[in-house]
C-alpha cells in the first residue's frame, strides 16, 4: 500500500499506518490514497497545562489532604526513593515468580509528581519541582528504566536486602520515559529545558525508530521476573500506551523544536497507533460479550480470524487465535486474567480522552468484566493482595489500571472516583495511590467546569 493518509489535514506515508484491520478496507491496490479524519485528533497533540487546583466540596479538601500528605513524606525522605518489592520472598516462598518490584523507573516518578504540581501549595510545589529536577540529574530517564535498590524503602513489610535480585539499574529505556520528559519540560523544568534536551530526545527517538534500540515496551514487569514475559506466554500484544506516550512527546518536542520532519513522523504514528488500539479495543470487547474463556477449547466464528483485514498489534504482527494458541497464552493479551490490562497501563490524559470519545463501550465490557471476576478484590478493596495463586490475585497495576480507565476514560462522578482510590500498598511513596487520588481530584473539578457553563 502506497500514498498518502490525510490526518487532520496532513498527508502521511501510508507505509508507516499499515492495516487498520476492521477500521478502514483497503483494496490493495499500489495507487490507493486513503483520507481519514479523527475527530479533535489535532487537540490530542497541544500541549495542556493544567490549572491550579481549586474545589469547594468537602470531600474534595478530604482527597486533597491525602494527596498533600502523601507528597510531604517523599519530600521529608530528602533523597531517592528505592523500587518497592511486591512481596516477601521469605513470608510468601510460593509466590516467587511474582516477587516483582514496583515504580523503580525514574520516569514514572517524575510524571506523577508533575500530576500532583497543581494541588499543592505554592512554597510545597516549589519544593517537589527540585526534587523532580534532582531525579532526572539523578537518574536520567531516557537511559534508565528501573533503578537500583538505593534509596528510601517503601515496602508495609519488614525488608530483608538479603533476598533483593535488583542490584543495579536496568539501562533498557523505557519508551514512556520520553512523555514524562515532555512533561517534565512543560511543568517542572528550568525555562530551555525543551531545547536543551532536544539532541538527546533525537537520539532517543531515532534509535527506537530505526531499530537500534528495541526499548522497554512498558509493560508493568519491569525487573523481567514474571513469566508472562516469557516469549512463549507474549504473543502479539495490543499497542501499549507507553509507545504512543513515546510517539505524542516526541511529536511535541519536535514542533517546539521547528524539526517539522519529525514532528510529521510522530503525529503520523501517533495517529496510526490510536487507531490499531481501537480496533484491538473493539475486539476485546467481542471477545468478552461472547464469554470465551482464556484456557478453553472453543470453536471460534470463522470469520473473526480468517479475514484479511487482521487486527495488527505495533509491529503489524497479526493477531489470529487458535486453540493451540490459546494452550501457548497467545490469545491472552486481549482476553486474559492479567495479561489483557496492559492495554490500560501507562494511560495519559490524551489517549484517555480519544478512548472516552470512541471507545466507551469497549473499555466498559473490560472494566465490568474485571469486576465480575475479581468480585472481593475488585479495585483492591478487598484489602492488599499478595499472589500466591494464577486465578485469585490483583495485583497493584490492575487495580490502577482500572482505576484510571473508569475515571479519566468512562468519567465517573466524583462520589464513585472516591472508591477506586483504595489505598496505599506502601508506607509511602505509592505512585499509583498518587495518581488515583490526582485523577479522582481532577474529576471533581471536571464536574464543577461543567456546572459553570
Amino acid at each position: 500500500m502506497k500514498g498518502p493518509l490525510e490526518i487532520d489535514g496532513q498527508a502521511q506515508d501510508l507505509d508507516w499506518l499499515g492495516d487498520f484491520g476492521t477500521l478502514t478496507v483497503l483494496d490493495g491496490s499500489p495507487s490507493i490514497t486513503a483520507k481519514i479524519r479523527i475527530p479533535e485528533f489535532a487537540s490530542l497533540l497541544e500541549p495542556q497545562t493544567p490549572k491550579r487546583a481549586t474545589s469547594t466540596d468537602p470531600k474534595y479538601r478530604v482527597l486533597l489532604g491525602k494527596l498533600r500528605s502523601e507528597i510531604d513524606r517523599i519530600l521529608d525522605a530528602q533523597g531517592p526513593l528505592a523500587p518497592m518489592r511486591h512481596t516477601n520472598y521469605d513470608q510468601a516462598p510460593g509466590a516467587g515468580n511474582y516477587r516483582v518490584f514496583y515504580w523503580g523507573n525514574p520516569g514514572e516518578f517524575v510524571l506523577t509528581m508533575c500530576r500532583a504540581l497543581p494541588f499543592l501549595e505554592e512554597d510545597k510545589a516549589k519544593a517537589l519541582k527540585q526534587a523532580i529536577r534532582t531525579e532526572v540529574e539523578r537518574y536520567d530517564p531516557l537511559r534508565i528504566s528501573r533503578k537500583s535498590e538505593e534509596g528510601a524503602r517503601r515496602e508495609t513489610f519488614l525488608f530483608d536486602p538479603g533476598v533483593a535480585r535488583v542490584t543495579q539499574a536496568d539501562a533498557r529505556p523505557n519508551l514512556n520515559n520520553l512523555y514524562a520528559l515532555w512533561v517534565y519540560a512543560e511543568r517542572a523544568a528550568p525555562d530551555g529545558t525543551t531545547t536543551s534536551l532536544w539532541p538527546r530526545v533525537q537520539h532517543f527517538a531515532k534509535s527506537i525508530l530505526e531499530g537500534k534500540s528495541e526499548g522497554d515496551p512498558g509493560y508493568v514487569w519491569d525487573a523481567g521476573e514474571n513469566p508472562a514475559l516469557q516469549p512463549h506466554a507474549i504473543g502479539p500484544k495490543p499497542i501499549t500506551n507507553a509507545r504512543l506516550n513515546f510517539y505524542l512527546g516526541y511529536a511535541r518536542f519536535a514542533k517546539a523544536n521547528g524539526d517539522t520532519d519529525a514532528e510529521r513522523l510522530a503525529t503520523a504514528l501517533f495517529a496510526r497507533g490510536l487507531l490499531v488500539k481501537l480496533s484491538h479495543a473493539y475486539y476485546q470487547q467481542y471477545l468478552i460479550e461472547k464469554n470465551l474463556e482464556h484456557g478453553i477449547s472453543i470453536h471460534y466464528p470463522e470469520g473473526a480470524f480468517s479475514s484479511d483485514r487482521r487486527i495488527r498489534s505495533q509491529n503489524l504482527a497479526s493477531i489470529k487465535i487458535t486453540e493451540r494458541d490459546l494452550a501457548l497464552s497467545f490469545g491472552s493479551s486481549l482476553y486474559g486474567k492479567r495479561e489483557s490490562y496492559s492495554f490500560l497501563m501507562d494511560l495519559s490524559p490524551e489517549i484517555a480522552t480519544f478512548l472516552g470519545h470512541h471507545a466507551k463501550g469497549p473499555i466498559e465490557s473490560c472494566v465490568n468484566w474485571h469486576c465480575h471476576e475479581f468480585p472481593a478484590h475488585w479495585l483492591g478493596r478487598g484489602g492488599q493482595v499478595f499472589p500466591l495463586a494464577e486465578y485469585n490475585i490483583v495485583e497493584p497495576w490492575i487495580s490502577h489500571a482500572t482505576a484510571m480507565a473508569q475515571i479519566d476514560i468512562l468519567g465517573v462522578p466524583p462520589e464513585e472516583a472516591i472508591r477506586y482510590v483504595g489505598h496505599s500498598t506502601a508506607t509511602f511513596g505509592d505512585l499509583y495511590y498518587i495518581q488515583k487520588l490526582c485523577a479522582a481530584l481532577r474529576s471533581f473539578e471536571v464536574r464543577e467546569n461543567m456546572g459553570a457553563r
